[in-house]
């Protein structure tokens, strides 16, 4: 079953909600998170993870798969802040509405950022890292009250597994290419 872990902080008449839903199942599972506080919804501006819609956000998760999700509401902090609901997804289901991986470019024409400079990263990773980046400085600044902030713990685990996939993937490409030019 899905799990959900919520950290919510009060400050300055808003209160934070940070959460993490994890899909620790084989199944591929289409998640909802329901807001609980007594208050409206106010989601982050073009940040990573689902937009919420009415006091919900939803999100397809694959095996092993998690999603960062957080928004601020002027509410007090209430426990539990968020409630988490799932359904399997069958193969072919229409609910499972994915945001789309781009196409890569034409081979040798790697796709450029805004400004003309470097490679692009895909819209949503750029999010995701972006997000990220506040997180750590948040961290580095020492402006969370602990330095064990489960948000942070959870963005360790996530950067070492991404460079760890993005190593098998390498290996793979790698191992692919020597293959087609023995072919």
């Amino acid at each position: 079953m899905p799990t959900l872990d919520c950290e919510t902080d009060h400050r300055d008449g808003l209160t934070l909600v940070e959460c993490v839903v994890h899909n620790d199942t084989a199944d591929r599972r289409r998640v909802r998170l329901t807001n609980h506080l007594d208050g409206p919804v106010r989601s982050p501006s073009g940040g990573p993870g689902p937009d919420w819609t009415d006091g919900t956000a939803s999100c397809t998760l694959a095996p092993g798969e998690h999603a960062a999700v957080g928004y601020a509401s002027p509410a007090p902090p209430r426990e539990p802040a968020v409630e988490l609901d799932h359904a399997v997804l069958e193969r072919g289901d229409p609910t499972a509405v994915d945001t789309p991986v781009p196409a890569p470019s034409p081979p040798g024409e790697p796709p450029l950022r805004g400004d003309g400079t470097g490679v692009a990263l895909p819209p949503a990773v750029e999010a995701w890292l972006s997000a990220l980046e506040g997180r750590v400085a948040a961290v580095e600044d020492e402006r969370r009250e602990r330095t064990g902030h489960p948000t942070a713990l959870v963005d360790g685990e996530t950067l070492a597994a991404l460079e760890r996939r993005a190593a098998v993937l390498g290996e793979r490409l790698a191992t692919a290419r020597e293959g087609a030019e023995r072919a």
